[in-house]
């Protein structure tokens, strides 16, 4: 999700999805042009974070590790997103 959208902050999305007991669960990763929000981002809640522009592999690595991460956390053995 790109920290500045149309008519919402992905801030404060990202704060609501992990605040709500019923969406908490989902991965976020946060994104922006701004390099200095990292720290911001991860505070409001995101997974991971990733500037912007950003390189493919990168990405992909960073969603690996959500994947990894979240399946840990559910006992499940790590797994590919589908």
């Amino acid at each position: 999700m790109d920290k500045v959208l149309h008519s919402e902050d992905g801030l404060d999305i990202c704060e609501q999805l992990k605040k709500n007991p019923s969406t908490a669960h989902i991965p976020v990763m946060m994104r922006s042009g701004h390099r200095d929000l990292q720290e911001i981002c991860i505070a409001a809640g995101a997974n991971q974070f990733i500037a912007k522009p950003f390189d493919v592999k990168l990405f992909l690595a960073k969603l690996e590790e959500m994947w990894a991460e979240r399946n840990m956390n559910q006992g499940n053995a790590p797994r590919h997103p589908a």
